[in-house]
Protein backbone atom coordinates (compact mmCIF):
# COMPACT_ATOMS: atom_id res chain seq x y z
CA UNK A 1 0.00 0.00 0.00
CA UNK A 2 0.98 3.50 -0.67
CA UNK A 3 2.52 5.06 2.93
CA UNK A 4 1.39 9.20 2.68
CA UNK A 5 5.21 10.41 3.91
CA UNK A 6 5.23 12.24 7.34
CA UNK A 7 7.18 15.35 7.41
CA UNK A 8 9.47 16.11 10.66
CA UNK A 9 6.75 18.25 12.36
CA UNK A 10 3.00 17.79 12.32
CA UNK A 11 2.89 21.85 12.21
CA UNK A 12 5.27 23.39 9.50
CA UNK A 13 7.19 25.90 10.97
CA UNK A 14 9.46 28.83 9.13
CA UNK A 15 10.80 31.98 9.82
CA UNK A 16 8.64 34.28 9.37
CA UNK A 17 11.22 36.82 7.85
CA UNK A 18 9.64 40.24 5.92
CA UNK A 19 5.81 40.35 5.83
CA UNK A 20 4.92 41.47 2.05
CA UNK A 21 1.93 42.61 3.43
CA UNK A 22 2.03 45.90 5.16
CA UNK A 23 0.12 46.83 8.41
CA UNK A 24 -1.00 50.55 8.26
CA UNK A 25 -1.43 51.56 11.84
CA UNK A 26 -1.65 54.47 11.68
CA UNK A 27 -5.42 55.15 9.96
CA UNK A 28 -6.43 52.36 12.62
CA UNK A 29 -9.19 53.30 15.41
CA UNK A 30 -6.90 52.53 19.28
CA UNK A 31 -7.67 48.91 19.92
CA UNK A 32 -7.50 50.03 23.55
CA UNK A 33 -10.68 52.27 22.91
CA UNK A 34 -12.58 49.59 21.04
CA UNK A 35 -11.81 47.34 24.09
CA UNK A 36 -13.52 49.86 26.22
CA UNK A 37 -16.25 50.73 24.53
CA UNK A 38 -16.82 47.47 24.71
CA UNK A 39 -16.86 46.28 28.05
CA UNK A 40 -18.81 49.77 29.00
CA UNK A 41 -22.17 50.75 29.40
CA UNK A 42 -24.86 47.60 28.05
CA UNK A 43 -22.09 45.90 27.97
CA UNK A 44 -20.88 45.98 31.46
CA UNK A 45 -24.88 45.05 32.31
CA UNK A 46 -24.56 42.00 29.76
CA UNK A 47 -21.04 40.40 31.51
CA UNK A 48 -23.19 40.72 34.64
CA UNK A 49 -25.72 38.48 33.08
CA UNK A 50 -23.26 36.30 31.59
CA UNK A 51 -21.32 36.09 35.08
CA UNK A 52 -24.27 34.84 36.62
CA UNK A 53 -25.19 32.21 34.08
CA UNK A 54 -21.95 31.25 33.93
CA UNK A 55 -21.82 30.62 38.02
CA UNK A 56 -25.49 28.47 37.05
CA UNK A 57 -23.07 26.94 34.62
CA UNK A 58 -20.30 25.99 37.05
CA UNK A 59 -22.14 24.06 39.54
CA UNK A 60 -24.44 22.34 36.98
CA UNK A 61 -20.72 21.22 35.36
CA UNK A 62 -19.43 20.05 38.90
CA UNK A 63 -22.44 18.28 39.80
CA UNK A 64 -22.19 16.37 35.98
CA UNK A 65 -18.76 15.93 36.08
CA UNK A 66 -19.19 14.26 39.28
CA UNK A 67 -21.52 12.08 38.29
CA UNK A 68 -19.38 10.87 35.44
CA UNK A 69 -16.35 10.54 37.50
CA UNK A 70 -17.65 9.02 40.66
CA UNK A 71 -21.10 6.89 40.00
CA UNK A 72 -20.38 3.88 41.07
CA UNK A 73 -23.81 2.83 39.18
CA UNK A 74 -21.99 4.46 36.57
CA UNK A 75 -19.06 2.54 36.59
CA UNK A 76 -20.70 -0.47 37.20
CA UNK A 77 -22.87 -0.09 34.01
CA UNK A 78 -19.42 1.11 32.05
CA UNK A 79 -17.25 -1.77 33.01
CA UNK A 80 -20.38 -4.57 32.54
CA UNK A 81 -20.73 -3.04 28.84
CA UNK A 82 -16.86 -3.12 28.17
CA UNK A 83 -16.94 -6.64 28.76
CA UNK A 84 -19.89 -7.17 26.01
CA UNK A 85 -18.39 -4.95 23.23
CA UNK A 86 -14.86 -6.74 24.23
CA UNK A 87 -16.63 -10.34 23.63
CA UNK A 88 -18.77 -9.32 20.56
CA UNK A 89 -15.92 -8.07 18.92
CA UNK A 90 -13.63 -10.95 19.84
CA UNK A 91 -16.36 -12.86 17.80
CA UNK A 92 -17.31 -10.55 15.39
CA UNK A 93 -15.36 -7.48 14.85
CA UNK A 94 -13.30 -7.09 11.02
CA UNK A 95 -11.23 -4.65 12.72
CA UNK A 96 -10.11 -4.74 16.58
CA UNK A 97 -10.62 -1.49 18.79
CA UNK A 98 -8.25 -1.69 21.43
CA UNK A 99 -9.45 -0.85 24.47
CA UNK A 100 -8.24 2.73 25.78
CA UNK A 101 -6.82 3.92 28.99
CA UNK A 102 -9.50 5.76 30.50
CA UNK A 103 -13.25 5.73 30.23
CA UNK A 104 -15.81 7.94 30.28
CA UNK A 105 -19.71 7.76 31.42
CA UNK A 106 -22.05 8.98 28.69
CA UNK A 107 -24.28 11.21 30.76
CA UNK A 108 -27.90 10.23 31.25
CA UNK A 109 -29.46 13.95 30.39
CA UNK A 110 -28.66 16.85 28.53
CA UNK A 111 -28.21 19.95 30.67
CA UNK A 112 -30.11 22.40 28.32
CA UNK A 113 -28.22 25.97 28.81
CA UNK A 114 -28.21 28.87 26.44
CA UNK A 115 -29.40 28.79 22.85
CA UNK A 116 -27.52 26.33 20.17
CA UNK A 117 -25.10 28.36 17.67
CA UNK A 118 -25.20 27.30 14.29
CA UNK A 119 -22.48 27.24 12.29
CA UNK A 120 -23.79 26.76 8.84
CA UNK A 121 -27.69 27.17 8.45
CA UNK A 122 -29.48 23.68 6.49
CA UNK A 123 -30.62 24.18 3.15
CA UNK A 124 -34.32 24.96 3.06
CA UNK A 125 -34.34 22.68 -0.28
CA UNK A 126 -33.86 19.35 2.09
CA UNK A 127 -36.26 19.29 5.33
CA UNK A 128 -35.35 16.56 6.96
CA UNK A 129 -31.17 16.10 6.94
CA UNK A 130 -31.08 13.61 8.75
CA UNK A 131 -33.05 11.79 7.35
CA UNK A 132 -31.76 11.67 4.01
CA UNK A 133 -28.76 10.83 5.06
CA UNK A 134 -29.53 7.70 7.37
CA UNK A 135 -30.27 6.18 4.15
CA UNK A 136 -26.67 6.63 3.05
CA UNK A 137 -24.59 3.35 3.23
CA UNK A 138 -23.12 3.08 6.69
CA UNK A 139 -19.05 3.06 4.99
CA UNK A 140 -20.06 6.06 3.14
CA UNK A 141 -20.90 8.17 6.50
CA UNK A 142 -18.70 7.11 8.66
CA UNK A 143 -15.57 7.57 5.82
CA UNK A 144 -16.99 11.55 6.42
CA UNK A 145 -16.10 11.74 9.65
CA UNK A 146 -12.07 11.49 8.61
CA UNK A 147 -9.61 13.60 7.15
CA UNK A 148 -6.03 12.86 6.45
CA UNK A 149 -3.00 14.85 5.90
CA UNK A 150 -0.71 14.40 2.87
CA UNK A 151 2.97 16.04 1.32
CA UNK A 152 1.75 19.11 -0.93
CA UNK A 153 4.53 17.58 -3.28
CA UNK A 154 2.67 14.50 -3.27
CA UNK A 155 -0.75 14.41 -2.74
CA UNK A 156 -1.69 11.98 -5.64
CA UNK A 157 -0.58 9.53 -3.42
CA UNK A 158 -4.15 10.22 -1.00
CA UNK A 159 -6.32 9.60 -4.54
CA UNK A 160 -7.55 6.13 -3.46
CA UNK A 161 -8.26 7.32 -0.12
CA UNK A 162 -10.43 10.34 -1.85
CA UNK A 163 -11.69 8.59 -4.98
CA UNK A 164 -12.12 5.06 -3.41
CA UNK A 165 -13.04 5.25 0.20
CA UNK A 166 -14.57 8.77 -0.16
CA UNK A 167 -12.54 10.97 3.01
CA UNK A 168 -14.07 13.31 4.18
CA UNK A 169 -11.02 15.58 4.35
CA UNK A 170 -7.62 16.22 3.25
CA UNK A 171 -5.08 18.55 4.70
CA UNK A 172 -2.20 19.82 2.87
CA UNK A 173 0.61 19.93 5.47
CA UNK A 174 3.70 20.49 3.44
CA UNK A 175 4.79 23.24 1.13
CA UNK A 176 3.65 22.30 -2.72
CA UNK A 177 6.15 22.77 -5.92
CA UNK A 178 4.25 25.55 -7.42
CA UNK A 179 1.03 27.32 -7.82
CA UNK A 180 0.11 25.42 -11.09
CA UNK A 181 0.61 22.07 -9.85
CA UNK A 182 -1.19 22.08 -6.17
CA UNK A 183 -4.25 23.75 -8.24
CA UNK A 184 -3.66 20.61 -10.62
CA UNK A 185 -3.48 17.95 -7.99
CA UNK A 186 -6.80 19.85 -6.26
CA UNK A 187 -8.43 20.12 -9.18
CA UNK A 188 -7.32 16.42 -10.19
CA UNK A 189 -8.65 15.01 -6.57
CA UNK A 190 -12.00 16.45 -6.86
CA UNK A 191 -12.84 14.64 -10.07
CA UNK A 192 -12.20 11.82 -8.51
CA UNK A 193 -14.65 12.85 -5.67
CA UNK A 194 -17.96 11.09 -6.79
CA UNK A 195 -21.16 12.20 -5.45
CA UNK A 196 -19.57 13.45 -1.73
CA UNK A 197 -17.05 16.19 -2.07
CA UNK A 198 -13.33 15.78 -0.05
CA UNK A 199 -12.97 19.36 1.41
CA UNK A 200 -9.54 20.47 1.35
CA UNK A 201 -7.60 22.82 4.36
CA UNK A 202 -4.64 24.15 4.69
CA UNK A 203 -2.24 25.07 8.18
CA UNK A 204 -2.26 29.13 7.14
CA UNK A 205 -2.07 30.86 9.53
CA UNK A 206 0.21 33.56 8.97
CA UNK A 207 3.62 34.60 10.69
CA UNK A 208 5.54 30.65 11.51
CA UNK A 209 2.72 28.47 10.00
CA UNK A 210 2.10 29.09 6.80
CA UNK A 211 2.25 26.26 4.57
CA UNK A 212 1.56 28.31 1.20
CA UNK A 213 4.16 30.76 2.02
CA UNK A 214 5.91 30.43 -1.10
CA UNK A 215 3.28 30.04 -3.35
CA UNK A 216 0.88 33.09 -1.78
CA UNK A 217 3.47 35.15 -0.24
CA UNK A 218 4.47 36.26 3.71
CA UNK A 219 1.30 36.95 6.06
CA UNK A 220 2.25 38.08 9.56
CA UNK A 221 1.28 36.36 12.72
CA UNK A 222 -1.43 37.23 14.66
CA UNK A 223 0.93 38.90 17.34
CA UNK A 224 1.92 41.52 14.46
CA UNK A 225 -1.97 41.71 13.40
CA UNK A 226 -2.37 42.69 16.59
CA UNK A 227 -1.01 46.01 15.92
CA UNK A 228 -4.07 46.83 13.86
CA UNK A 229 -7.63 47.29 14.03
CA UNK A 230 -10.14 44.66 13.63
CA UNK A 231 -11.79 45.58 10.22
CA UNK A 232 -8.50 46.00 9.16
CA UNK A 233 -7.05 42.73 10.31
CA UNK A 234 -10.53 41.20 8.55
CA UNK A 235 -9.11 42.94 5.02
CA UNK A 236 -5.56 41.47 5.10
CA UNK A 237 -6.67 38.47 5.68
CA UNK A 238 -9.61 38.26 2.88
CA UNK A 239 -7.05 39.74 0.40
CA UNK A 240 -4.44 36.76 1.79
CA UNK A 241 -6.89 34.14 1.24
CA UNK A 242 -9.04 34.45 -1.50
CA UNK A 243 -5.14 33.56 -3.10
CA UNK A 244 -5.31 30.30 -1.18
CA UNK A 245 -9.10 30.42 -2.17
CA UNK A 246 -8.08 30.43 -5.72
CA UNK A 247 -5.98 27.47 -5.52
CA UNK A 248 -8.86 25.23 -4.63
CA UNK A 249 -9.54 25.17 -1.04
CA UNK A 250 -11.84 25.70 0.88
CA UNK A 251 -11.00 25.33 4.71
CA UNK A 252 -8.32 27.28 6.67
CA UNK A 253 -7.37 25.64 9.98
CA UNK A 254 -7.38 29.22 12.13
CA UNK A 255 -7.67 31.36 13.36
CA UNK A 256 -5.65 30.37 16.87
CA UNK A 257 -7.61 32.14 19.84
CA UNK A 258 -5.82 30.67 22.48
CA UNK A 259 -4.89 33.98 25.28
CA UNK A 260 -0.86 34.22 25.92
CA UNK A 261 1.43 37.14 26.16
CA UNK A 262 4.56 35.03 25.29
CA UNK A 263 6.29 35.33 22.21
CA UNK A 264 8.04 31.95 22.67
CA UNK A 265 6.96 28.12 22.81
CA UNK A 266 4.53 25.99 20.81
CA UNK A 267 1.39 28.87 20.89
CA UNK A 268 3.53 32.17 21.77
CA UNK A 269 3.11 34.98 18.26
CA UNK A 270 0.54 33.09 16.85
CA UNK A 271 -1.91 34.22 19.62
CA UNK A 272 -3.24 37.71 19.43
CA UNK A 273 -2.29 38.57 22.81
CA UNK A 274 -2.85 37.98 26.53
CA UNK A 275 -5.82 39.83 26.54
CA UNK A 276 -9.06 37.76 26.44
CA UNK A 277 -11.47 40.59 24.65
CA UNK A 278 -8.67 41.31 22.45
CA UNK A 279 -8.13 37.98 21.25
CA UNK A 280 -11.52 37.62 20.70
CA UNK A 281 -12.21 41.05 18.46
CA UNK A 282 -9.25 40.00 16.63
CA UNK A 283 -9.96 36.45 16.50
CA UNK A 284 -13.48 36.86 15.01
CA UNK A 285 -12.55 39.82 12.69
CA UNK A 286 -9.56 37.22 11.17
CA UNK A 287 -12.57 34.50 11.13
CA UNK A 288 -14.90 37.25 8.91
CA UNK A 289 -11.92 37.55 6.50
CA UNK A 290 -11.07 34.01 6.12
CA UNK A 291 -15.32 33.72 5.04
CA UNK A 292 -15.66 36.52 2.61
CA UNK A 293 -12.79 34.78 1.13
CA UNK A 294 -15.29 31.98 0.18
CA UNK A 295 -13.56 29.54 2.67
CA UNK A 296 -14.52 27.83 6.38
CA UNK A 297 -12.69 29.41 9.38
CA UNK A 298 -11.63 26.64 12.36
CA UNK A 299 -11.02 28.43 15.35
CA UNK A 300 -8.43 26.55 17.47
CA UNK A 301 -7.37 25.69 20.09
CA UNK A 302 -10.57 25.11 22.79
CA UNK A 303 -10.40 24.93 25.73
CA UNK A 304 -7.15 27.09 24.83
CA UNK A 305 -4.13 26.13 24.64
CA UNK A 306 -2.50 29.67 25.96
CA UNK A 307 -2.24 29.06 29.56
CA UNK A 308 -0.31 24.93 29.07
CA UNK A 309 2.34 23.23 29.60
CA UNK A 310 4.11 21.92 26.72
CA UNK A 311 3.42 21.05 23.20
CA UNK A 312 0.80 18.39 22.29
CA UNK A 313 2.80 17.83 19.28
CA UNK A 314 5.53 15.46 21.35
CA UNK A 315 3.31 15.11 24.60
CA UNK A 316 0.91 15.71 27.40
CA UNK A 317 -0.11 19.09 28.05
CA UNK A 318 -1.87 20.41 30.80
CA UNK A 319 -3.75 23.88 31.31
CA UNK A 320 -5.16 25.52 34.15
CA UNK A 321 -8.43 24.32 35.57
CA UNK A 322 -11.64 24.64 33.63
CA UNK A 323 -12.86 27.17 36.38
CA UNK A 324 -9.48 29.59 35.19
CA UNK A 325 -10.20 28.82 31.43
CA UNK A 326 -13.99 29.74 31.70
CA UNK A 327 -13.14 33.32 33.15
CA UNK A 328 -10.22 34.01 30.46
CA UNK A 329 -9.59 31.69 27.69
CA UNK A 330 -12.70 30.39 26.19
CA UNK A 331 -13.71 34.06 25.78
CA UNK A 332 -12.53 34.37 22.92
CA UNK A 333 -14.15 31.34 21.57
CA UNK A 334 -17.21 32.51 22.73
CA UNK A 335 -17.11 35.66 20.83
CA UNK A 336 -15.94 34.08 17.46
CA UNK A 337 -19.08 31.90 17.75
CA UNK A 338 -21.41 34.38 18.28
CA UNK A 339 -19.93 36.72 15.02
CA UNK A 340 -20.31 34.21 12.90
CA UNK A 341 -20.25 30.76 10.87
CA UNK A 342 -17.28 28.73 11.93
CA UNK A 343 -16.19 25.34 13.10
CA UNK A 344 -13.76 24.80 16.11
CA UNK A 345 -11.20 22.78 16.27
CA UNK A 346 -10.30 20.63 19.99
CA UNK A 347 -6.79 20.63 20.98
CA UNK A 348 -5.30 17.65 22.96
CA UNK A 349 -5.53 19.43 26.40
CA UNK A 350 -5.71 18.22 29.81
CA UNK A 351 -8.06 20.29 31.84
CA UNK A 352 -8.31 19.77 35.62
CA UNK A 353 -11.85 19.41 37.02
CA UNK A 354 -13.38 19.14 33.63
CA UNK A 355 -11.06 16.02 31.35
CA UNK A 356 -9.08 14.52 34.16
CA UNK A 357 -6.02 13.18 32.24
CA UNK A 358 -8.14 12.55 29.45
CA UNK A 359 -7.24 14.56 26.57
CA UNK A 360 -10.06 17.09 25.32
CA UNK A 361 -10.00 15.59 21.93
CA UNK A 362 -11.41 12.57 23.39
CA UNK A 363 -13.26 13.78 26.34
CA UNK A 364 -16.84 13.92 26.08
CA UNK A 365 -17.00 16.17 28.84
CA UNK A 366 -14.86 18.78 26.38
CA UNK A 367 -16.83 18.34 23.79
CA UNK A 368 -20.27 17.20 24.64
CA UNK A 369 -20.78 19.22 27.63
CA UNK A 370 -18.27 21.95 27.61
CA UNK A 371 -18.46 22.91 24.18
CA UNK A 372 -21.60 21.36 22.65
CA UNK A 373 -24.22 21.97 26.44
CA UNK A 374 -22.37 24.75 28.58
CA UNK A 375 -21.49 27.08 25.26
CA UNK A 376 -24.58 25.73 22.80
CA UNK A 377 -22.32 25.34 20.06
CA UNK A 378 -23.98 23.19 17.61
CA UNK A 379 -21.52 23.55 14.74
CA UNK A 380 -18.24 21.11 12.87
CA UNK A 381 -16.12 19.74 16.09
CA UNK A 382 -12.63 18.72 14.41
CA UNK A 383 -10.10 17.28 16.34
CA UNK A 384 -6.10 18.23 16.40
CA UNK A 385 -4.38 15.77 14.94
CA UNK A 386 -4.57 12.41 16.69
CA UNK A 387 -1.08 11.43 15.07
CA UNK A 388 0.03 13.79 17.89
CA UNK A 389 2.20 12.59 20.61
CA UNK A 390 -0.32 13.95 23.24
CA UNK A 391 -2.43 10.87 21.75
CA UNK A 392 -0.22 8.51 20.06
CA UNK A 393 1.57 7.69 23.78
CA UNK A 394 -1.44 6.26 24.78
CA UNK A 395 -3.84 5.17 21.38
CA UNK A 396 -3.18 4.05 18.24
CA UNK A 397 -5.16 5.21 15.57
CA UNK A 398 -8.71 3.20 15.48
CA UNK A 399 -8.70 3.58 18.97
CA UNK A 400 -8.27 7.35 19.01
CA UNK A 401 -10.69 8.31 16.19
CA UNK A 402 -13.29 5.98 17.84
CA UNK A 403 -13.09 7.85 21.42
CA UNK A 404 -13.22 11.07 19.37
CA UNK A 405 -16.23 10.89 17.52
CA UNK A 406 -17.85 8.72 20.64
CA UNK A 407 -17.22 12.21 22.82
CA UNK A 408 -18.86 14.04 20.16
CA UNK A 409 -16.44 15.11 17.49
CA UNK A 410 -17.64 15.39 13.88
CA UNK A 411 -14.42 14.80 12.18
CA UNK A 412 -11.30 12.68 13.04
CA UNK A 413 -8.21 14.70 11.72
CA UNK A 414 -4.67 12.60 11.38
CA UNK A 415 -2.15 14.65 9.72
CA UNK A 416 0.31 11.54 9.57
CA UNK A 417 -1.28 8.60 8.70
CA UNK A 418 -0.64 5.83 6.20
CA UNK A 419 -3.12 4.60 3.71
CA UNK A 420 -3.57 1.34 5.08
CA UNK A 421 -4.22 2.79 8.98
CA UNK A 422 -6.63 5.32 7.17
CA UNK A 423 -8.52 2.61 5.89
CA UNK A 424 -8.07 0.29 9.53
CA UNK A 425 -10.09 3.65 10.98
CA UNK A 426 -13.00 4.02 8.96
CA UNK A 427 -13.26 0.14 9.47
CA UNK A 428 -13.04 0.99 13.18
CA UNK A 429 -15.38 3.49 13.20
CA UNK A 430 -17.90 1.72 10.72
CA UNK A 431 -17.84 -1.47 13.63
CA UNK A 432 -18.03 1.16 16.27
CA UNK A 433 -21.60 2.39 14.80
CA UNK A 434 -22.96 -1.40 14.18
CA UNK A 435 -22.10 -2.31 17.73
CA UNK A 436 -23.35 1.08 19.81
CA UNK A 437 -20.54 2.36 20.28
CA UNK A 438 -21.24 5.22 18.81
CA UNK A 439 -24.83 6.17 18.31
CA UNK A 440 -26.05 6.19 14.75
CA UNK A 441 -28.17 8.94 15.22
CA UNK A 442 -24.82 11.15 16.54
CA UNK A 443 -23.21 10.05 13.57
CA UNK A 444 -26.33 10.91 11.55
CA UNK A 445 -25.84 14.42 13.44
CA UNK A 446 -22.33 14.34 12.63
CA UNK A 447 -22.61 13.91 8.65
CA UNK A 448 -25.40 16.73 8.79
CA UNK A 449 -22.41 19.68 10.04
CA UNK A 450 -20.07 18.10 7.55
CA UNK A 451 -22.02 18.31 4.33
CA UNK A 452 -23.34 21.44 5.77
CA UNK A 453 -19.83 22.94 5.72
CA UNK A 454 -19.57 21.94 2.07
CA UNK A 455 -22.98 23.23 1.42
CA UNK A 456 -24.26 20.43 -0.36
CA UNK A 457 -28.09 19.26 -0.37
CA UNK A 458 -28.26 15.57 1.04
CA UNK A 459 -31.83 15.54 -0.25
CA UNK A 460 -30.00 15.20 -3.72
CA UNK A 461 -27.60 13.08 -3.52
CA UNK A 462 -28.95 9.35 -4.61
CA UNK A 463 -28.21 6.54 -1.96
CA UNK A 464 -28.01 3.62 -4.84
CA UNK A 465 -25.10 6.06 -6.25
CA UNK A 466 -23.37 5.56 -2.83
CA UNK A 467 -24.09 2.55 -2.52
CA UNK A 468 -22.60 1.94 -6.07
CA UNK A 469 -19.65 3.30 -4.89
CA UNK A 470 -18.77 1.78 -2.02
CA UNK A 471 -19.02 -1.78 -4.05
CA UNK A 472 -16.35 -0.38 -7.37
CA UNK A 473 -13.77 0.52 -3.95
CA UNK A 474 -14.24 -2.91 -2.03
CA UNK A 475 -13.84 -4.63 -5.53
CA UNK A 476 -11.10 -2.37 -6.20
CA UNK A 477 -9.18 -2.40 -2.80
CA UNK A 478 -9.30 -6.39 -3.06
CA UNK A 479 -7.66 -6.99 -6.32
CA UNK A 480 -4.53 -4.55 -5.03
CA UNK A 481 -4.06 -7.24 -1.90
Amino acid sequence: MTDIKATDTEVMRVSEGNASTALDVADTTPITNLLARRRSGKNVRKQRSSNVRLTAIVVVGSLFLACVTTSPLRSAAATKQKSTVRTQRASTSPTTIPATPTTVATPTTTVPIGKPVLAFAPLTSCPNEEAAISRWPLRTRVAQLVAIGADGRGLMAAQRLVGEQHIGGLLVRSAPASASRISADLAALRNLEGALPTSFSVDEEGGRVQVLRSIVGSFPSARKLAASSPSKVAKLVSEHHKKVRALGFDMILGPVLDVTSSNVGVIGDRSFGGDPMLVGVLGSAYAAGVRDAGMTPVIKHFPGHGGGVGDTHVGRVSTPSIDALRLSDEIPFRMAMADGPTAVMIGHLEVPGLTGETPSTLSLAAISFELRTVLGFDGLVVTDSLSMGAVTSRWNAPSAAVEAIAAGADVALFVTISERDAIGVIDALEYAVSVGRIAESQLNRSVVRIVRSKNLDPCAIDPAVLEQQIASAELAYRSSR
